[in-house]
């Protein structure tokens, strides 16, 4: 009896010092986390209606949640006419003066300008980041081209007329990349490059609306020249 009490007493001495584990221990698993679903960003709740419509009308554009839109400022301005001041080639505007907003917006680096009337009603981009002209020739050219942010391309003539496209259909997405990468790198400028050395020659100007602060290599102006010209010929081909 004795010698049972003994051999109970060391086992269960030996059991609680860790020496000895139990048979049926089981060794606990590691709990695995709950995924978390992203959850959308959301503008701000002070929003005005002019602001509402122009990140919404940017970020539906762009693709990307209106959360992702920031403000760069937001100014009361009258506008000239009832384009907006902001009339593309063709365009018929009435000639009164129209109470409004400009809105500077931001998104992934890259700056959008868009203006409103005074309620919001209308509303249109003003981001011109290229304006491409080619004028001269012995047929007397008058050729003009423009681009938009955030997906608009115009071009136009003195005798053909104008046509409005999205630059993501007339530009290829290498071009299309290229362009905003220029625009983000470097300084707002003019190009010009007149070659009425001869009889027949050509005048082109660029205004480049850069945001980056690098100034531009005459290479990368070679560069922007032959890639708007391209891109004008697909538009009036």
């Amino acid at each position: 009896m004795i010698k049972n009490l003994l051999i109970a007493a060391i086992a269960l001495s030996m059991l609680l010092s860790g020496c000895v584990s139990p048979v049926d221990a089981v060794e606990p698993s590691p709990t695995q986390p709950m995924p978390v679903e992203p959850s959308p960003t959301l503008p701000p709740l002070d929003l005005t209606p002019a602001q509402m419509s122009a990140s919404n009308t940017l970020a539906e554009s762009l693709g990307v949640d209106v959360g992702e839109v920031s403000f760069v400022s937001t100014e009361a301005v009258d506008w000239p006419d009832g384009c907006l001041g902001a009339a593309r080639p063709g365009m018929m505007c009435t000639q009164a003066i129209v109470p409004g907003w400009r809105i500077v917006m931001e998104v992934d680096g890259l700056q959008y300008e868009y203006r409103t009337n005074q309620d919001a009603s209308q509303i249109v981009s003003a981001a011109k980041i290229f304006s491409w002209i080619r004028s001269g020739g012995i047929a007397g050219m008058c050729d003009e081209l423009a681009i938009y942010l955030p997906d608009e391309i115009v071009a136009s003539d003195c005798k053909t007329g104008s046509k409005v496209d999205q630059l993501s259909k007339v530009a290829n997405e290498k071009e299309g990349n290229q362009l905003r990468e220029w625009l983000r790198t470097y300084e707002a400028q003019t190009i010009t490059r007149d070659e009425n050395l001869a009889a027949d020659g050509f005048l082109f100007e660029v205004v480049f609306a850069g945001q980056g602060d690098e100034k531009m290599s005459t290479e990368v102006e070679e560069e922007i020249l032959l890639i708007l010209g391209d891109l004008y010929a697909r538009m009036m081909q």
